[in-house]
């Protein structure tokens, strides 16, 4: 994935879009983001935290055996 398909936007504005996951899971799935395998989707600029839209669901796709949701 290039920079021009990335699609950052914060945490908050996450969840203001998507219903799924709530804003408490979205950041325990951050804290541990080196563990569970979402660290492809998530990045970190200074103090803030901004999730790339299209890798995020890419990756809860692959951990979902390849089927769509």
């Amino acid at each position: 994935m290039t920079v021009k398909e990335a699609q950052l936007i914060t945490v908050r504005q996450f969840c203001e879009r998507y219903s799924y996951p709530s804003e408490s899971a979205l950041r325990a799935i951050i804290l541990d983001a080196s563990i569970n395998g979402f660290d492809k989707a998530i990045f970190r600029v200074g103090r803030r935290v901004l999730v790339n839209v299209p890798a995020f669901f890419q990756i809860i796709e692959e951990k979902n055996g390849g089927k769509k949701l």
